[in-house]
């Protein structure tokens, strides 16, 4: 005998975890919303730019199947019909859920006005949602919960599936997976780390000599990909920015961050964990500096702010 003796017993209950995980689930080619969000059910077809159109002020449900764990098992479902405002309203209210459900709508201003009311501040914008929901769409988000997961989100705008071969899936690809992509030779951050275009300069013991103290630098490691070569440093970049690639747990960590003193390594650190962040003395991914690794949420740590002299 397995876990669950009777048949009819396993679906209701799996039903119901993925219900309160991640505020919906899957019957066959519909989607049943959980019961604290009415319970309805919906007709869902494969999303394509074709599928996920809709006309202005309208919303649709976006929804990804995965495992209860939350491991993407198929291609992102949409609503085959629109649905109310006052339905993606509560959807993107509920913020314990996991954000493999999230809602569509053409225009960013409606977007904003959607996430400001669901969340009641001013939201985060992302350039895409391929690690949550499998799309390479602009969206809005809140603050992560409690499990670090972003909670629903509203998309909008030109929808792209991630590999669709065009530049723009590519680069909004790498802001999702990096923090950043390449632009004429130039490393331009996400929306959500400010959008700055940086230039990068070797980490030697030039450019760690001529950093400032108080300020904060981003850092490239010897392992990123789509500009290979030894550690690089950028120009001074603002506190806010430096605080999101500290908080950005789920990305790649080649994109890092340098400050000179300890101190200040060690406050930004602990303002992007919720827990104890790690110190560490030796080289990591490359970078021959001591580093403080950040550890937002219940995940292994990945961005790290680097200090000191070279090793």
């Amino acid at each position: 005998m397995g876990l669950f003796s009777r048949g009819d017993k396993k679906p209701g209950f799996m039903a119901g975890v993925r219900d309160e995980v991640h505020g919906a689930h899957q019957e066959g080619s519909e989607i049943v919303l959980w019961s604290e969000l009415g319970g309805v059910r919906f007709q869902v077809v494969t999303a394509t730019a074709e599928t996920v159109a809709a006309p202005q002020g309208s919303f649709r449900i976006l929804y990804q199947p995965s495992k209860t764990i939350g491991v993407p098992t198929g291609d992102l479902l949409v609503t085959a019909e629109e649905v109310d405002r006052d339905l993606a309203l509560r959807i993107c209210s509920r913020r314990g859920i996991s954000g493999l459900m999230g809602v569509y709508t053409p225009s960013r201003s409606d977007a904003d006005a959607l996430m400001r009311a669901a969340i009641g501040e001013a939201p985060t914008e992302f350039s895409s949602c391929h690690r949550f929901m499998r799309a390479c769409v602009s969206n809005l988000r809140g603050r992560p919960g409690e499990s670090g997961l972003p909670g629903p989100m509203c998309c909008y705008g030109e929808f792209r599936l991630p590999g669709d071969g065009s530049a723009d899936a590519a680069a909004r690809t790498q802001d999702e997976d990096d923090g950043f992509h390449v632009v004429d030779g130039m490393v331009r951050l996400s929306p959500d780390l400010g959008g700055e275009d940086l230039e990068f300069r070797p980490l030697d013991p030039d450019s760690v000599n001529a950093a400032e103290a108080g300020r904060f630098y981003a850092v490239l490691t010897g392992e990123c990909k789509s500009v290979p070569g030894t550690p690089a440093l950028s120009g001074p970049i603002g506190r806010d920015a430096a605080l999101a690639i500290a908080s950005s747990w789920y990305r790649s960590g080649v994109l890092g961050l340098y400050t000179p003193d300890r101190a200040d390594a060690e406050a930004l650190a602990r303002e992007a964990s919720t827990q104890e962040p790690k110190e560490r003395f030796r080289k990591r991914r490359g970078v021959p500096l001591a580093c403080f690794e950040p550890v937002p949420y219940d995940h292994d740590p990945t961005a790290a702010v680097y200090f000191g002299k070279l090793l």
